[in-house]
């Protein structure tokens, strides 16, 4: 039993409901006038405990049964946002029969809870659960995850395949056909289809089902389709989906153990000839012709396309991608590759109208990975990645020479420039880091604006480069504004080279005409940084002074300048 908290609701004391009566020895000697007393004493008293009673059986329902106060449209509400963790959710069913009646006519919620019930690789064969989850859930359109899809899992979906909107599906190779059988039956409502293979199918698992054998499918009543995901081995040449926006051809999940030979690049091409309303393209397998400039093969023209997205093993593979695909110049491309033999960048940009006009760009470069991102009118066209694990200083020219001759044809009318500098200085190609700067820099003559962000090199090396010569030549002579973001200094040493090389620069541009409107400084320091300039035995406090007498002798050289320190400590107003 529960136990009953017996506290008085005025003063919050614990009541003993024998408090004040005669135990029983004294009760049996009491004659008939004292024992009406005792009698009328306990009526009292017994009359006080059911007004606590009523009060506590009060409080225990304000707090506990809630839900039973709330209109089952609101908790029907609620029940619809409700996001199952794990099979074990059904339990809510079991709350009350309120609960499992307004549960049952929430189609949405067993549609959340289907993945935990689905059959799979290591549990092929449907459940029961399965069976009620998704009787309950068809009673609304819902979507549908099948980690694996057989003719037994089949048969168990044919009823519902009227109400699914989204359908994601893994199949074994040798499962093809009833995948195109559940196709072909019937999904009106169907508007995002996603395939794969189960990944670990072996050869010996499956029978390959040849490209032509899925020609004798038609799916024309699919016209609710618009987004799909497959690999290149689903596409037929008869195959059209008219009303299609985006699509992705995807890698397949066996990695080629099963399906490698038995994709036609040409049905891919002969698709997507018909994808007139597409938007979003991505490939992640290469369907190009080897030699996109033989005039038997004409380029796939996309009039409405507004994102490219390449996924590739390799630049070149790129390239020809770029060079096949009309697309308008409005569209934004996304590149990620991998930097392999051969170019280590996808020459076809600098032909490609879309990053010729562009006005912005960000370089951010990592240790094992380049992104290039190119912004026009404040929308990015291109986002450009390269993964090079295999970059050494052997080969460290040829791709720095390779990026000098991509950026000087695509940016002509850049007018802003932002560099992230993490681990710029450990990068294998630049060996000279100075001689190296001045000749990026020197691809953009019309710069106005110049951000160096997240610098893990002191910024005397790079603002050195921006000094003028001795015939008064300077590079970046247009620059208005120069935004400096440097990270974790490394010594007092470091900020106080910085610091004078900086001042010398932006005095002697100053002095020769170009006078910068903005100048911003942020010297960023965390407590391991201090940490570890303390016990180098580096002033602290100097460092501070000197960032500060940075700002204020800059103030006759720029038209605004701002010097901040997130994270330094307060200093000793003494020095």
């Amino acid at each position: 039993m529960t136990d009953v908290d017996l506290r008085c609701p005025q003063c919050d004391d614990m009541l003993n409901p024998l408090d004040g009566l005669p135990d029983a020895a004294t009760a049996v000697a009491l004659d008939d006038s004292a024992a009406s007393a005792v009698q009328a004493m306990l009526n009292t008293r017994i009359r006080a405990l059911l007004g606590l009673v009523r009060v506590l059986s009060e409080r225990y329902n304000a707090a506990s049964l809630i839900y039973r106060r709330l209109p089952p449209e609101i908790l029907l509400r609620i029940f619809a946002y409700v996001t199952p963790s794990g099979s074990h959710d059904i339990m809510l069913a079991h709350v009350s029969r309120a609960w499992r009646s307004i549960l049952l006519s929430c189609p949405s919620f067993w549609s959340k809870m289907l993945p935990y019930a689905v059959p799979c690789t290591l549990r092929p064969r449907p459940t029961k659960w399965f069976r009620t989850f998704l009787q309950r859930s068809a009673l609304s359109p819902f979507s549908l995850k099948l980690p694996y899809l057989d003719s037994a899992v089949f048969a168990e979906v044919v009823s519902c395949l009227s109400q699914i909107t989204k359908l994601t599906v893994q199949i074994p190779r040798s499962e093809v056909n009833t995948l195109c059988k559940m196709l072909q039956h019937g999904l009106p409502a169907l508007r995002s289809l996603s395939i794969g293979h189960v990944p670990y199918v072996t050869v010996q698992d499956a029978e390959i089902t040849q490209p032509e054998d899925l020609a004798q499918f038609s799916f024309d009543h699919l016209r609710s389709l618009r987004t799909l995901r497959a690999p290149s081995w689903f596409f037929h040449s008869g195959m059209d989906f008219p009303g299609l926006q985006i699509l992705e051809i995807k890698r397949c999940d066996c990695a080629g153990r099963v399906c490698r030979g038995t994709s036609d690049p040409g049905n891919t091409v002969n698709f997507l000839r018909r994808c007139h309303c597409l938007k979003t393209l991505e490939l992640q397998e290469d369907i190009t012709p080897q030699s996109s400039d033989s005039p038997s093969e004409e380029p796939v023209v996309l009039n409405k396309l507004s994102r490219f997205i390449l996924k590739l093993d390799s630049a070149d593979a790129v390239s020809r991608a770029l060079r096949f695909v009309v697309y308008p110049e409005s569209v934004e491309i996304r590149v990620g590759t991998v930097w392999r033999e051969g170019r280590h960048f996808p020459m076809a940009l600098m032909h490609s109208p879309v990053v010729c006009d562009a006005d912005e760009l960000e370089i951010v470069h990592g240790y094992y990975e380049l992104k290039l991102q190119y912004i026009r009118r404040g929308a990015v066209r291109v986002r450009f990645s390269a993964t090079y694990n295999w970059l050494t200083r052997d080969n460290a020219a040829d791709c720095f020479r390779e990026l000098l001759q991509l950026l000087a044809a695509t940016t002509r009318s850049t007018t802003q420039l932002c560099i992230d500098g993490t681990m710029f200085g450990q990068l294998p190609w630049f060996n000279a880091l100075r001689q190296d700067y001045e000749m990026l820099l020197a691809l953009f003559p019309n710069l106005t604006s110049l951000t160096f962000r997240n610098l893990d090199v002191a910024p005397a090396v790079y603002f050195g480069v921006l000094e003028p010569s001795g015939n008064g030549d300077m590079l970046c002579q247009h620059l208005a504004k120069l935004r400096v973001a440097w990270a974790h200094p490394t010594s007092t040493q470091a900020v106080r080279q910085s610091c004078e090389v900086t001042r010398t620069v932006l005095t002697k541009r100053s002095s020769a005409g170009s006078v910068l409107d903005v100048f911003q400084f942020t010297c960023d320091c965390s407590e391991d940084t201090v940490s570890r300039l303390r016990y180098l035995s580096d002033d602290v406090d100097m460092c501070m002074a000197d960032l500060e007498q940075l700002g204020a002798g800059l103030e006759h050289v720029v038209k605004e300048v701002s010097v901040e320190t997130p994270g330094w400590p307060d200093r000793d107003p003494a020095l």
